[in-house]
C-alpha cells in the first residue's frame, strides 16, 4: 500500500483526505480478491465456519427456546446495552471520534484506526445487505421456524434475519480496533461487548443463533483483513500520541 502523504515530509490535509477516500475503494477491491490467495489453512477455517453455521441452524429452534426462557426485567436492561453497541450510530460515532482528532492533530495511527472502523462497517454492511436480500430468512418472532426462506429481492424487514445487522456493527468495531490496538485486554473487552450484542439480538427474538454467528464471523474476517492491508503503511508512521496519568493529573506526550 502507498505511504499516506502525511507520513513523510510536510503534511498536506487535502492529499490526506483524498488518500483516505481513494483507499475506501481500492481496499474494497483488494479484499474482494483475497479468497483468490487463500492457502490451505484459510480454506480449512472457511470450511469450519460454514460447517458451524450449518450445525447452529440445525439447533436454532432449541437455542431460541432456551433464550426466551430467560426473559425478564433484568435481562431487558442488559439487552438494551448490547443492542445500543450494535446500532449504526455507535459505529459511526466511534469511527468519527478516532478519525477526526487523528486528522486534525496529524496523527496517522489514530486517523487510520478511525478509517479502518469506518471501512469495516461499510464493507460488512454491504455484504450483509446482499446476503439478507438474497436469502430472505424469516425472523424468529414470526414463528415460521428456522428453515423458512422467502428467496431473493426481499425488502420486508421481517424477512431479513440472516445475517444480524446489529451483530455485524458490533463485531466490525471489535475486530477492527482489536487488530489495530493489538492488546489482549482491549481485545477481550471489545469482543465481550460484541458478544453481548449478539446475545441481545437473540434475547429480544430478532435473530436466530446462526444469524449472529454468521454476522460475527463475516465482520471479524473483514475487520482483520482491512487492517492487515495497512500493516506496512502503519510501520512507516513513527509518530505517537500518549495520554499518561500522573500524581498531578494527566500528561500528554507527542513524539515524532
Amino acid at each position: 500500500m502507498p505511504v499516506p502523504p502525511d507520513s513523510v515530509g510536510s503534511w498536506r490535509p487535502l492529499d490526506t483526505l483524498w488518500s483516505d477516500f481513494r483507499s475506501t475503494f481500492t481496499d474494497a477491491w483488494l479484499l474482494a480478491g483475497t479468497p483468490l490467495h487463500f492457502n490451505r489453512t484459510d480454506w480449512i477455517i472457511t470450511g469450519g465456519v460454514v460447517s458451524a453455521s450449518g450445525l447452529l441452524m440445525a439447533t436454532d429452534g432449541t437455542i431460541r427456546r432456551e433464550m426466551q426462557s430467560l426473559r425478564g426485567s433484568d435481562g431487558n436492561h442488559i439487552a438494551d446495552v448490547g443492542n445500543a453497541f450494535g446500532e449504526n450510530e455507535a459505529g459511526l460515532l466511534i469511527a468519527g471520534l478516532l478519525y477526526l482528532p487523528g486528522f486534525v492533530l496529524n496523527e496517522p495511527k489514530l486517523r487510520l484506526m478511525g478509517r479502518h472502523v469506518g471501512q469495516t462497517l461499510l464493507y460488512a454492511a454491504a455484504v450483509g445487505v446482499l446476503i439478507k436480500g438474497s436469502l430472505g430468512r424469516h425472523r424468529p418472532f414470526l414463528e415460521d421456524g428456522p428453515y423458512k426462506f422467502s428467496g431473493p429481492w426481499q425488502s420486508d424487514d421481517a424477512f431479513l434475519s440472516l445475517p444480524s445487522g446489529h451483530t455485524t456493527v458490533a463485531f466490525s468495531i471489535a475486530s477492527s480496533l482489536s487488530a489495530d490496538i493489538d492488546n489482549p485486554w482491549v481485545t477481550a473487552g471489545l469482543y465481550s461487548a460484541a458478544t453481548l450484542t449478539a446475545l441481545s439480538r437473540m434475547y429480544v427474538d430478532r435473530h436466530w443463533s446462526s444469524d449472529v454467528f454468521v454476522a460475527a464471523a463475516l465482520s471479524t474476517a473483514i475487520g482483520y483483513g482491512t487492517v492487515n492491508l495497512h500493516r506496512e503503511e502503519e510501520a512507516e508512521s513513527t509518530s505517537s500520541l500518549i495520554l499518561s496519568p500522573t500524581l498531578k493529573g494527566v500528561t500528554l506526550l507527542y513524539s515524532f
